[in-house]
């Protein structure tokens, strides 16, 4: 990374940009917890989606 910054030169195409800015304070992923919240989102939707065929299977019922 280091030689990233000391070589880095801006691109020939930035006009009009000068306003924006690079960062280089980005961390770096956590698959692990990534993942956990994915299963939990998959989960919340596949529990809402198991109540509304439920609630749609009573009302037809009725």
């Amino acid at each position: 990374m280091e030689t990233y910054r000391k070589d880095y030169r801006p691109l020939p195409d930035t006009e009009g940009l000068e306003h924006v800015r690079m960062s280089n304070a980005s961390s770096p992923l956590d698959y692990d917890k990534i993942r956990e919240r994915m299963t939990a989102a998959e989960d919340h939707i596949r529990s809402r989606t198991e109540k509304m065929i439920n609630r749609m299977r009573h009302q037809d019922l009725e």
